[in-house]
């Protein structure tokens, strides 16, 4: 919500996890979404950014979600570069790779 309690499309607040973590939020955007051939209903990407100073200390996160496990390399390509072009700083270098797991 803007200052005006008024929604911003692709744009959510969350939390950090940690004892406190509830006092941190961190302006999370959604950058990107592709949808799936077969129904459009249905992503098969998705990228989320935070990029935020936190009592002075720099919080940038950049995630990249996929259906594929893994995610096809072309598909990790256009994500980051659409990213870029939306003025999302990616560090390829500080990119890590998540797991994925069957109990969430």
């Amino acid at each position: 919500m803007d200052d005006n309690g008024v929604a911003i499309t692709g744009y959510y607040n969350k939390n950090v996890d940690e004892p406190g973590g509830k006092y941190v939020l961190l302006p999370t955007i959604l950058v990107d979404v592709t949808t799936s051939a077969k129904d459009d209903s249905v992503y098969d990407t998705m990228t989320l950014a935070v990029c935020k100073s936190v009592l002075g200390v720099q919080v940038s996160e950049i995630q990249f979600f996929s259906r594929a496990k893994p995610p096809a390399p072309d598909a990790l390509a256009a994500m980051k570069a659409i990213a870029k072009a939306q003025g999302v700083p990616v560090d390829e270098k500080g990119l890590k790779n998540g797991t994925w797991t069957s109990s969430c």
